[in-house]
């Protein structure tokens, strides 16, 4: 569309500026190549062992673009590259008062201030909390002081509002807070959670549906149905026979849904949409289903029961318990509903769920603040379509209106607040709060929520104005696990839309893991879309290769009790077999920890075994070692027993992570409690993506030995994702003929005196799971065992014997001792 002139000149100016970014890139190799000569002191002997900052750190640090982004991979040097990036700055002359370093956590912070200090005497750089710079600029608005509402001021209000509920005091909360308890467990399946309308449809014919009264009922509405009649005292029958229908070879025995005795009433529930057609996962078709419904209406027709119809396009619109309510009414239902005590003590395991319940109420408050969405904004959003979050959300809705209102009583200001008020404050005089600082270093970037981000723009800009602080992000998009809190890893992915252009770094050489360990998480997150690609590798030669338990022959109660028992057991037999060996250099991490059954069983399995531990919030000592309270304290000194988030930034030589299946509390895990906070969420929270860096994470804490336990037929898509690098140990039940290498930790239960003269050793194996016979064969120089002691097992093949499964140790086959005879006494 250009003129011929116009065309020529865009093509000149278009040379010179790929000339003009050639000699950029050349003047910015030379510059760093030139820094990080000019600094080979500072960068080298970093430690007693005299070790050295790799290249690619000191490539980081000295990179000194307008916008600065380490993508610094697990175990990489992360903290290194924050402490020497302002070293490095002092040194080239910046005032340390004009340096700012915000960290995700406080112990970040400390340990960053002490590493400045001990290594290179600065004390006067500003290392502190996002919270807490937050609070220095929104102070500086006011003329009073500011004072800080406690995590606890939430939990505690959130006590008073169930309390009040309960004593009649908040009618509204208690409403809604009891529509919630109703529909607690019921699932809300969405044709967009599922890839494919098939899968959809395949997933609700399957479905099935248990009521408050342990039955289990054909569909969501039904379900609705028996529960409406269970908590407002009404007695029932599901699907009894009709005897007084006429019979018909082609329709069998008539049975209606609900039979109401006391009344001798009926109710059936008709499966058909506003259009009169039924869904597409019925066996019936809608002409067929048609005419069933006229049948059984003539049944009634021609009798004097008395029938009450409802229908699925009533349930889909949230109707159903009103039009339910006003037909049974006018039947002559009396409906006394029972009141919250009642209905909790008969129908509601209320106890085991309080805490969870709370827990996902302070998190609705404070995504609600995050995202600055107001109580009537949070009305508007919910749909009664979907009833547990529907009624949880004007619980919600009405917590966040008593917590305000508790602020502004109060005067005080919570950290969302903070955030909030300090960008306001730089908003309204920008110039102001960027002359403060010639430098802005952010830690753990993937984890910044995106109100945060907005702080740190208001105070950098998004352009390449030369008067704004210099911005130096250091993180891992690998490691982004805390959506639910508002962080988005887009915002580090895509760091240029939000920030401009950046000079971008990366770190990969690990000095923490493994090497099989990193291979399996450069395959496990290679699955992800969503990503910088990068591969990381292992700085030693130093290798141990993960190890997969598997679980079977439990029940899901003898499972959970398995899981403490096996974890309790890996840690005991580490610490038995090197004497150097301490409880703190172990950790057992599980996807959940409030609200699951394994981080309690764990702790409760160590304190069997007088095996220390230190929780989120609990420690436990065994007598002789100093306690919580005692002088010699060490919160360190017990074996770590966390969620895989509370572990994020720690490492261990032992890691265990239990319950690595598919379904609720596993990795993948069903997302309960993160349904109930979408509604105050504007980003997509616990993805597939964002499970699968949890993984990753829980993997890279590993120093040496990595443990995955799982349960036969549950197995995580994950693990599949990695099992080229995993060896196998399963149960004892578990093993199928027909396995080659396999392994196993079990008891040599019995050892047979008469043997073949081809037999080197044959007996018995056993662990909780069962038995199973074995055999060895003298010429194939297996492993000699002993009866009566443990051992872990590889290398072994799995054979038949009179149609039953039975282990075959060969030349390949090994036999680590665990336990001996004497010590299983």
């Amino acid at each position: 569309m250009l003129a011929e002139t116009d065309r020529q000149r865009l093509a000149d100016l278009e040379s010179t500026l790929d000339t003009l970014a050639e000699l950029l890139g050349d003047y910015n190799d030379e510059f760093i190549d030139r820094q990080c000569a000019k600094y080979d002191d500072l960068f080298s002997e970093i430690d007693e062992d005299g070790n050295d900052l790799n290249r690619a750190q000191r490539e980081a640090v000295v990179t000194n673009d307008i916008r600065n982004l380490v993508v610094a991979a697990a175990g990489t040097g992360k903290t290194l590259a924050l402490t020497y990036r302002v070293a490095y700055l002092v040194a080239e002359g910046v005032d340390p008062n004009r340096i700012a370093a915000l960290t995700f956590t406080r112990q970040a912070a400390r340990e960053m201030e002490l590493r400045l200090q001990n290594q290179f005497g600065i004390e006067q750089a500003d290392v502190r909390t996002i919270h807490s710079f937050a609070y220095e600029i929104a102070q500086q608005t006011t003329e009073h002081q500011l004072d800080v509402a406690d995590s606890q001021d939430l939990n505690n209000l959130i006590d008073d509002v169930i309390r009040e509920a309960e004593d009649g005091q908040r009618e509204q909360f208690l409403e809604h807070y009891t529509q919630f308890l109703f529909h607690y467990d019921h699932t809300h399946l969405e044709e967009t959670d599922f890839d494919s309308r098939t899968e959809y449809v395949a997933e609700r014919r399957e479905e099935s549906y248990e009521t408050l009264a342990g039955e289990t009922v054909a569909s969501r509405a039904e379900r609705v149905i028996a529960d409406f009649l269970f908590t407002h005292d009404v007695t029932y029958q599901y699907e009894a026979v009709a005897a007084w229908t006429d019979s018909a070879d082609d329709k069998g025995e008539y049975r209606p849904d609900f039979y109401l005795p006391e009344y001798d009433l009926y109710i059936e529930h008709w499966g058909l949409d506003e259009n009169g057609e039924v869904a597409p996962w019925f066996s019936w078709s809608t002409d067929q289903y048609h005419e069933k419904l006229l049948w059984a209406r003539k049944q009634f027709t021609d009798s004097d029961k008395t029938l009450v119809e409802t229908y699925e396009f009533e349930y889909e619109a949230g109707r159903l318990e009103a039009a339910l309510r006003h037909r049974l009414t006018h039947a002559g239902v009396e409906l006394s509903r029972l009141d919250f005590a009642e209905f909790v003590d008969r129908a509601f395991e209320y106890n085991e769920k309080e805490r969870d319940i709370k827990k996902s109420l302070a998190s609705f408050v404070h995504n609600a603040k995050t995202f600055r969405i107001d109580a009537s904004e949070v009305r508007v959003r919910l749909s009664p379509t979907n009833a547990r979050q529907f009624h949880f959300g004007h619980c919600g809705a009405l917590v966040l209106e008593a917590y305000n209102a508790y602020l502004d009583r109060a005067g005080l200001v919570d950290f969302d607040d903070m955030i909030n008020d300090a960008i306001a404050a730089i908003r309204a005089e920008p110039e102001s709060y960027r002359a403060q600082y010639d430098h802005l270093l952010v830690d753990e970037f993937q984890d910044v929520s995106k109100h945060q981000l907005e702080l740190i723009r208001a105070l950098t800009g998004d352009d390449d104005r030369q008067d704004t602080p210099r911005l130096f992000c250091v993180g891992d998009d690998w490691q982004s696990i805390y959506s639910f809190q508002g962080a988005d890893v887009d915002q580090f992915i895509s760091f240029e839309e939000y920030f401009g252009p950046a000079a971008e770094t990366h770190l990969t050489e690990n000095y923490r893991n493994p090497e099989t360990v990193l291979e399996a998480g450069n395959d496990l997150i290679a699955s992800n879309d969503h990503q910088i690609s990068k591969t990381v590798r292992a700085a030693t030669e130093h290798d141990c290769k993960p190890t997969l338990h598997v679980l079977d022959g439990y029940t899901q109660n003898a499972y959970e009790r398995r899981v403490g028992e096996y974890a309790a057991e890996l840690v005991e037999q580490r610490i038995e077999e090197s004497a150097n060996t301490e409880p703190g250099e172990a950790m057992v991490l599980c996807r959940y920890d409030s609200g699951a059954p394994f981080i309690d069983r764990v702790k409760a399995e160590f304190e069997r075994r007088n095996i220390p531990y230190d929780g989120k919030d609990d420690h436990y000592r065994p007598e002789g070692m100093p306690d919580e309270y005692d002088p010699g304290f060490d919160p360190d000194a017990g074996v770590a027993v966390y969620s895989v988030h509370q572990a994020k930034g720690r490492e261990a030589e032992q890691v265990i992570v239990v319950n690595v299946v598919s379904g609720m509390y596993g990795l993948p895990a069903e997302h309960r409690e993160n349904s109930l906070v979408a509604p105050v969420q504007d980003l997509e929270t616990a993805t597939i993506e964002e499970e699968r860096r949890l993984f990753y994470v829980a993997l890279t804490r590993a120093k040496s030995k990595v443990h995955v336990l799982t349960r036969k037929g549950q197995w995580s898509p994950f693990i599949d994702e990695i099992r080229p690098y995993l060896t196998v140990t399963q149960s004892v039940a578990s093993l199928d003929s027909g396995g080659d290498g396999e392994s196993i930790t079990a008891k040599v239960r019995l050892l047979w005196d008469d043997l073949h003269e081809t037999q080197h050793q044959a007996g018995i194996l056993e662990d909780k799971s069962g038995t199973i016979r074995f055999v060895s064969w003298d010429n194939e120089s297996p492993p000699t065992v002993e009866e009566g002691s443990w051992y872990r097992f590889e290398n072994i093949e799995v054979d038949e014997f009179n149609g039953d499964p039975q282990i075959q140790f060969g030349g390949e086959s090994t036999a680590t001792k665990l336990y001996s005879a004497e010590q299983t006494r």
